[in-house]
């Protein structure tokens, strides 16, 4: 076993915080305007144009270690990275942290699973901005409402059949807060 991996691996989970290393989208849309952190998609560069969070740079996650892409990332700012649904992110915010950069992953990624069927909460379930929102008077319909409520309702049942308690709580209030906000003044994404 090689001792420098395993203490460098040792000091990141020692470094590990509560927050497990993970914002929250609704936590990141409300620091996103302050512009003192780097927003990194590692999605397939199609999927990054199609839309993406306002401000985000790409670099395909199977390219993230090749010498020109780590000198894109800046050392002097903290670096938020997202994938799809946050398992990928997670793997790579890993290996950043390992190399030295500070790093967190977005929880739930952009929300929308490579998979069909799979409910997650992520960036688009909030109804957050994406480059390619539109049309300010497009309105969500309530059947989009319904669907976005009762995916994340799913995602709350999972969280708490895993005994994940303080995340499905978050879960619940944010379906909740939805619901009785009647979130149809949010424009549509396309």
């Amino acid at each position: 076993m090689d001792e420098k991996i395993l203490q460098e691996a040792r000091a990141y989970l020692e470094d590990t915080k509560d927050d497990w290393n993970y914002i929250l989208p609704e936590d990141l849309e409300k620091q996103r305007k302050k512009k003192d952190f780097y927003i990194l998609d590692i999605r397939r560069p199609a999927d990054y144009a199609a839309g993406h969070i306002p401000g985000a740079k790409n670099i395909f996650w199977l390219d993230i270690l090749k010498p020109e892409n780590l000198k894109k990332l800046p050392k002097d700012k903290k670096i938020i990275v997202y994938c799809y649904v946050g398992h990928t992110s997670s793997q790579v915010m890993t290996l950043l942290k390992l190399l030295g950069y500070d790093v967190v992953s977005l929880k739930f990624g952009m929300g929308k699973s490579p998979a069909k069927g799979v409910p997650v909460a992520g960036w688009l379930d909030f109804g957050l901005p994406t480059s390619k929102s539109v049309q300010k008077n497009a309105m969500y319909t309530k059947n989009e409402q319904n669907l976005c409520i009762e995916n994340l309702d799913r995602v709350a049942g999972s969280l708490e059949h895993k005994g994940m308690l303080e995340e499905a709580k978050k879960i619940d209030i944010i379906s909740n807060t939805l619901e009785a906000l009647n979130f149809s003044n949010k424009p549509r994404e396309v």
